[in-house]
Parts: C-alpha cells; structure tokens; sequence
C-alpha cells in the first residue's frame, strides 16, 4: 500500500530563515535537500515562506524583490537532487496583481504545481495581513519562471496523490495520500498539543500520512516559531521533532522517532531564549540590555538571557 511506504520516503525540512536573506534560505534548503536525499528520502517539504522568511514586511510588494525570491526557486528548482520532490514556500505576483503566500512542489527540474493561501488566519497581528493576499476564491494565476501557473491544493506525483494545504480551510474532504500542513505557527503555551492532536485525527479522518512543518527562530524581534515537525499516520504521531531548537537547519524523518516535549515553565524560558539568542544572531549584536521594570515579563527575559 501506498499509504504505509510513504513514511519511510518522506522527511520535513525546518530551517531558521532570515528574512530577505534568500542566497542564506537557499544555501539551508539546499542542504536538508541533499541530506534527506543521501538518506534515501524520496520527498521532502519545508515550511511556508522558507525561502524569504516571513518578517519582509512592505517587501513584500516591491517588484524587485518578488523577482528575486523567482530568480531564487528557478536555482532551486535547478540545484535539488534528481528525483527529490522537495516543497517551498515563497511569495509569487499573481495576474490581478495582488502577492499572494504560495507554496510550490519542485521535481527533476520541473516545476510540478503551485498552491496559495486561501484564507488567513483569524487573531491580531498576523504578518500575512498587512502586505499578502489571500486567494480565497479569486480566479487568478501566477507567475513562476515565464509561466502562468493556476494554483491548485492535489496534486500527483507519479502513484502518489500529494495535497498542499496552507490554511485549514483547503483541507481536502479525501482522496490524498499525503497531506501537507506547512504553515508557519508562532509560537504560543501548549499550541503544539493542538497541532499534534489535529494532525492525528487527519491522519485518521482523511486515511492518508499527513506531514507538518514549521519555521524555526526569531523573526522581526518579536515572532518565535516553534520548528514543529511530524508525520502522523492512522491517528498516531510516528515521528516528531523537538521543540524550540537552536540548530539554523534539520531534517526529520521517520527514524528519528518522537522527541519529548519542555513543559511548563522550561517551555516559556526556552522560547524567550531562543528569541534573545536568534535575535542577537541576525542583528549582529555583541549583547543584550535588559531594562527591569520589577515585572514578571522582564524577570523572565533576564532570567532567559543570562541562562
């Protein structure tokens, strides 16, 4: 059966991008690619705008920039290993001349199809919402390399039915043996209790594996992404990633069973620290000032920082 090999050939990509640093994104997929392809993987599949990151606010619409992250998945789409279906988001100009979130399905130099987020999601501050457009039901197409390209959620890759599902309102109703779920999740307490238990009842509704990623890291100063990876197959987590990781890049595949999970107060001291110490990272800084107000919030931040 289809559906009980596809956990061996599968792997998720997480990385740590830097926003508008799409020569680094690049370098960090090109090298999980090839990892997972010496591992005898025969797909992988990263995160939403892991080639750009998601913190490029009004960059979003610069012309010169979507050419760039183009320019960018044309020298993918030509440097992966042969035969690897590797998955990537990015921002593309769609005809109507609206940037929409998308996520594209790469192969043997080939460019296999294209999906867009249909629907943000609800709650504040969501960095989607102020430059990105949402696809919803619009009947557009976008451009990827000269051509014009229809967004669609199925797609087949040989005997394998693959569904890309950026937003949970495009989940299929059947008929996938694989599901997608690449969105990038800010981190929040216990949200990944959440992702894990709804991937599971998928696996199971739906009869398909289903693979989740997520981006790792600080971005922008203020979002943490938890770098959340797992493939779920008859209603079980078969493979999870651990939480919070400080690595820039890494691969999970199904030998690398299920990490455990900080709780509690290790959680949200582990989160604040990655956020310091990935913020130091891509500012340059030689350091941190911590002001104390006699708060909680900056207690925890002095605590994490000196950790």
């Amino acid at each position: 059966m289809i559906q009980e090999k596809l956990p061996r050939a599968i792997a998720a990509g997480i990385i740590n991008p830097i926003p508008l640093d799409l020569g680094g994104n690049l370098s960090l997929i090109l090298r999980e690619a090839k990892r997972a392809a010496a591992e005898g993987r025969q797909m992988i599949f990263f995160p939403e705008l892991s080639l750009c990151g998601c913190g490029c606010q009004d960059m979003f619409l610069a012309a010169g920039f979507l050419s760039r992250c183009e320019a960018a998945l044309l020298t993918l789409m030509r440097e992966l290993p042969g035969g690897l279906l590797t998955g990537v988001g990015l921002p593309l100009l769609g005809s109507d001349g609206g940037v929409y979130d998308c996520y594209a399905l790469l192969l043997g130099g080939q460019l296999i199809g294209v999906e867009a987020m249909r629907d943000f999601p609800a709650g504040p501050r969501d960095f989607r919402a102020a430059t990105l457009t949402p696809a919803g039901g619009r009947q557009i197409t976008l451009s990827v390399g000269g051509r014009r390209v229809t967004p669609r959620a199925l797609h087949e890759v040989g005997e394998v039915s693959v569904a890309v599902a950026l937003d949970e309102g495009a989940l299929p109703a059947q008929g996938c043996d694989l599901l997608v779920l690449p969105r990038a999740e800010r981190f929040e307490p216990l949200s990944h209790v959440a992702r894990e238990a709804f991937s599971c009842t998928l696996s199971k509704h739906l009869g398909c594996c289903v693979l989740r990623t997520n981006l790792v890291g600080c971005e922008s100063g203020e979002d943490i992404f938890d770098g959340l990876a797992l493939i779920a197959t008859g209603g079980s987590i078969v493979a999870a990633s651990p939480l919070l990781s400080f690595r820039r890049s890494a691969t999970l595949a199904l030998g690398d069973g299920v990490a455990g999970r900080p709780e509690g107060d290790e959680l949200i001291t582990r989160a604040v620290g990655l956020g310091i110490f990935d913020w130091v990272v891509k500012t340059r800084s030689r350091g941190v000032v911590v002001s104390l107000s006699g708060g909680a919030d900056s207690a925890l931040c002095a605590v994490a920082a000196t950790a």
